[in-house]
């Protein structure tokens, strides 16, 4: 098992040998404290505020690979959860849209605030693993932990400097270290779904509730209903017994008006059917790459939009969920043969 998890942390293109690998194997003991520092910084979240990520030296970044391991053996996770293999954000994806055409016309949605963050160190305790690889492996308190200084982003006057002047606790007030469960743990994850997988038992009947990590929608089939969930979740994570966890930026849709989750967005079509496409910001994404890689062909010449095509596929395929494709691909690909012709056309040469 320490062999496995050292193979997979070291991955890369070419598998690392077996002298190096059973090397690094002989270090990994979840049951010990590892010497090596835990590195961690602040990362600036995509909406407000910063996240504290941390990189796990090698042994110990091992080590929880085992302790997660042995978590997904023993775990059953409810169908609420998405943040485990098999299902995912797509999956969530589709199972979000066949709600909605089920009859669940509104939704629910808010984000853990610090969730990881704001775990209490003694939940960990209800977790089915020996006591001292819960200490050393999974508590942050018996770790070493070094601040990457130049990681940082600073909020405050000046740059370098100021993240220096204001010390470990971050460039201003509000940022902190490392607490609860760690960012950057490949078994984080998974203990924040162990310790949320009873979400479905605490709410009314006839909701469907959807976590991903950190991120929760309920859909319901009436907005009265929606605001007595919310008011039930703002509860039950107050008083959740890992926490208590902030149920932040919370908002209330109808699918008539559409609206965004995790890179998708979610819109009412013909005959009721929800149409699913890369919400705005990556819609963005997506054409600002593809106007790009069409001046390339033109610049190239080229009859076939070689370029186009590659990028257009390589950006959509992120997005697995989404419906419509076929007609989204038609429609851009004619748009970049028309931009070649045109180029074609403006051209003074004859050839091209």
């Amino acid at each position: 098992m320490r062999l496995d998890a050292a193979y997979r942390v070291l991955g890369g293109k070419e598998p690392p040998s077996y002298e190096v690998a059973n090397r690094l194997a002989r270090q990994v003991n979840p049951f010990k404290p590892c010497q090596a520092p835990v590195r961690w910084w602040h990362e600036p979240k995509r909406r407000e505020g910063f996240r504290v990520v941390c990189q796990l030296p090698l042994a110990l970044r091992a080590a929880n690979l085992i302790v997660k391991d042995v978590l997904v053996a023993q775990f059953r996770p409810g169908d609420h959860i998405y943040d485990w293999k098999g299902r995912g954000r797509d999956k969530e994806a589709r199972n979000i849209k066949a709600a909605l055409e089920q009859g669940y016309r509104y939704v629910l949605q808010g984000d853990l605030r610090d969730a990881f963050q704001s775990v209490r160190v003694e939940a960990l305790d209800t977790l089915p693993l020996p006591t001292a690889v819960i200490r050393y492996a999974l508590d942050y308190r018996n770790m070493v932990l070094k601040h990457a200084l130049e990681k940082e982003v600073p909020d405050g006057p000046g740059s370098g400097e100021a993240a220096l002047l204001h010390g470990i606790h971050g460039t201003l007030t509000g940022r902190r270290g490392p607490r609860g469960l760690l960012q950057g743990s490949p078994a984080s994850n998974l203990v924040l779904a162990w310790l949320l997988d009873e979400l479905p038992s605490v709410l009314p009947q006839g909701c469907v509730p959807f976590l991903l990590a950190d991120n929760v929608l309920v859909a319901a089939r009436t907005k009265d209903e929606c605001r007595r969930i919310e008011e039930t979740l703002l509860r039950y994570f107050a008083e959740h017994h890992a926490g208590p966890f902030v149920l932040g930026s919370i908002d209330i849709s109808s699918i008539n008006d559409g609206f965004d989750r995790m890179g998708y967005e979610y819109n009412i079509m013909y005959r009721n059917q929800v149409e699913i496409a890369p919400d705005g910001l990556n819609c963005f994404r997506i054409y600002a790459s593809l106007y790009d890689a069409v001046q390339i062909d033109a610049r190239a010449r080229r009859r076939i939009p070689k370029e186009s095509l590659r990028v257009l596929k390589e950006k959509l395929s992120g997005f697995n969920s989404m419906t419509n494709i076929d007609q989204f691909l038609a429609w851009n690909i004619e748009h970049m043969f028309d931009e070649l012709a045109e180029a074609a056309w403006n051209s003074d040469d004859v050839n091209y």
